[in-house]
């Protein structure tokens, strides 16, 4: 159960606070008795005085509720449970409608720091909040308390930033909102000039805290260079909180209009600009943006989640059943179906993806970037951790006569950034072409990444990627550029890369180095395979490293059991079954396992057998039976050559010499 915030704690002993005149004298605690529920006899035969059943120092002639000790006359009063918890007679003092007719007439009557309790019921007000410090709360929960947007939005604002974007220190407040389910945006409007910006809250210069809220039954519409930033909730220079949200049965909808003009979303549902951003239980499900009518360019950056500076903290997320499908007639493009995040630390653990789609079509050009893009567009190199990722199960195609491209499942760009146990299963990437002439490029299966971020228990399976060109990595994609990347504890397995007319390259792996260095480290690489089907070349089964003529990069590989992987081309060349090396200044290639996979099982480089530690033997796998990688179980047989075969100047967690693959290592055992 996650602490609530300070903001709210203090809300809930602010609405306690007792008015003046209220509750009388208190008397003074007797000293606690013996025994709870009887009377004491004095030495004539009498009783001692009034029963504490309770035993919080009021007897029953002065406590309202003499079973329960939370409730006496020196209690604070808590809001919204119902109860008379300081015996005056009063429960939960502040309600709408039984005390105040409307919220409106309940926000110009209570003080600062009180508590609203709303009564079970459709609410459907336009508040202004700004300045204030409130709760407002549905005491029956989601279930039987609703806000009705009524098509106008926002419905809570709280703005406290002046015309040059200063924050007016005093006009800050901070909201609690918790207990509703929100409805009533049917359809909205929203057209060049008139954005929507926060459909249930306006949020600059001030702090809230939303909680236990449902977002259901909600529809916009765009066109005419219309933009969408949240419509949930949009955050500038703020502190917000969402804990425990449910977003379902929610369309976007881009329409070609009378008027010219590209139509865009940037946070489909939160938009936050040098915001700090606290997301906990955020749950998205049949949340749906789509096209009528071929308008003329279309983009959604951040379908869920824009996140441009600031920070953000987060668990526990999730996005199912959900489906982006723009088509038109100059050119789609998306970044972060779920999230694009750029410019600000992160802290982000349990992120699930998972059985979502992506269909962009143009004829000009339609680019998708992953489910989740990490961008580090800061002046200054920021740190961020996203840790137990899930992004399985996706489908992301790309259609267009002349570019088409798709950038993996995830897309990281962040030197800055940290990913571990990451999962990435099942996903299919395909980049149509309709004039085979041109572009038609699919990189990254799993993962995408094109600066030096670190990776580690990174698990690649069963990914299937498809370029009419060409097609990078069936698991991942390397391209880094200004900052090296470190890879370990890796596994791609059951991966493919497919290609028609360029090239297809490293089914599991494919590193395009440049002029940066590659470390990878402790992996399987384990039944890839990369496919030729017309006149393309295929090269790098399992893995492919290399770079460019004029800027050779360099890489250092150990550890790892290259195993099963092929190559299959029918008019093109194939190369390297199991690796193909090629344009590099420097290699170190050691401690690796990698038995002979069909007639070419190495290409641009030497077999490295018997030297520097490497073998080629089979690694002897607990079970690779299954038709499925997913099911694969890789870890080592008892009676495997790799283990204790890795570097003797490296130990497994045990305290053994290390083991060659992903279980070896010191960070072996923490899968």
């Amino acid at each position: 159960m996650r602490p609530r915030p300070l903001l709210f704690c203090l809300a809930l002993v602010a609405c306690g606070d007792k008015e003046q005149g209220g509750g009388g004298a208190v008397p003074e605690s007797p000293e606690p008795s013996d025994t709870a529920d009887t009377a004491s006899a004095d030495d004539t035969g009498g009783t001692a005085g009034p029963l504490d059943a309770d035993g919080d120092g009021f007897d029953q002639e002065t406590d309202c509720d003499d079973t329960d000790p939370a409730v006496h006359p020196d209690a604070d009063e808590v809001g919204c449970d119902g109860v008379d918890n300081d015996c005056d007679g009063s429960i939960d003092r502040h309600t709408v409608p039984s005390t105040y007719a409307t919220l409106q007439d309940a926000v110009d009557a209570v003080g600062q720091g009180s508590e609203i309790c709303v009564e079970p019921g459709t609410y459907a007000e336009r508040l202004d909040l700004t300045g204030r410090t409130l709760t407002i709360t549905g005491r029956a929960g989601p279930a039987e308390t609703t806000l009705d947007l009524a098509g106008e939005l926002p419905l809570l604002t709280v703005d406290n930033l002046d015309d040059e974007g200063v924050v007016d220190d005093s006009q800050v407040g901070a909201l609690t909102l918790r207990g509703f389910t929100v409805t009533g945006i049917d359809r909205a409007e929203v057209t060049q000039g008139d954005p929507i910006e926060g459909g249930l809250l306006r949020l600059a210069g001030s702090e809230a805290h939303l909680e236990d809220l449902v977002f259901t039954g909600h529809s916009a519409v765009l066109r005419d260079g219309g933009d969408l930033r949240g419509l949930l909730v949009r955050a500038s220079s703020a502190t917000l909180s969402l804990v425990e949200i449910s977003v379902s049965d929610v369309t976007i909808t881009y329409e070609q209009g009378s008027a010219e003009g590209s139509l865009g979303t940037e946070g489909g549902l939160i938009y936050s600009t040098e915001s700090d951003l606290d997301l906990m239980g955020l749950e998205v499900s049949e949340f749906d943006v789509s096209s009528v009518g071929e308008p003329s360019s279309c983009y959604a950056t951040g379908g869920v989640l824009f996140l441009d500076g600031g920070a953000l903290t987060g668990s526990d997320l999730s996005m199912t059943d959900s489906h982006l499908g723009l088509a038109c007639t100059e050119s789609a493009q998306q970044q972060g179906w779920f999230a694009r995040v750029s410019g600000a630390a992160a802290t982000v653990s349990g992120l699930s993806v998972t059985g979502c789609s992506v269909s962009l079509s143009s004829p000009e050009s339609a680019t998708s970037y992953g489910v989740l893009s990490l961008v580090g567009w800061s002046e200054t190199e920021l740190e961020s951790t996203w840790a137990a990722l899930d992004l399985s199960d996706n489908d992301l195609t790309t259609t267009s006569q002349t570019a088409s491209y798709v950038y993996g499942t995830a897309h990281v760009d962040d030197p800055g950034a940290t990913v571990t146990h990451l999962t990435a299963h099942a996903n299919t990437l395909r980049a149509e072409v309709t004039l085979p002439s041109h572009s038609g490029y699919a990189f990254g299966g799993g993962l995408y990444l094109t600066e030096g971020a670190a990776l580690e228990h990174v698990d690649l399976r069963g990914n299937d990627i498809y370029g009419y060109r060409g097609a990078r990595g069936g698991g991942v994609h390397i391209n880094p550029v200004d900052s090296a990347p470190a890879l370990q504890q890796v596994i791609a397995a059951g991966n493919t890369a497919e290609a028609v007319l360029d090239s297809a390259r490293g089914g599991g792996i494919d590193a395009w180095t440049f002029s940066q260095p590659l470390d990878l480290h402790f992996g399987d690489v384990v039944g890839n395979a990369v496919i030729s089907t017309g006149e393309a070349d295929a090269h790098g089964g399992g893995l492919f490293v290399g770079s460019m003529d004029k800027q050779p990069g360099t890489a250092t590989v150990s550890h790892l059991n290259i195993v099963d992987n092929s190559v299959s081309s029918s008019g093109g060349e194939g190369a390297g079954s199991a690796v193909l090396v090629t344009e590099l200044d420097a290699l170190s290639w050691t401690y690796t396992n990698v038995p002979a996979q069909g007639a070419d099982t190495w290409s641009g480089m030497d077999d490295p057998v018997g030297t520097d530690g490497n073998l080629a033997q089979d690694p002897v796998y607990t079970d690779i039976s299954s038709a499925d990688p997913a099911a694969w179980d890789l870890r080592l047989h008892s009676v495997s050559p790799s283990i204790d075969a890795g570097d003797p100047a490296l130990l497994d967690a045990d305290g053994t010499t290390a083991d060659i693959g992903a279980y070896g290592g010191s960070g072996g055992d923490s899968w």
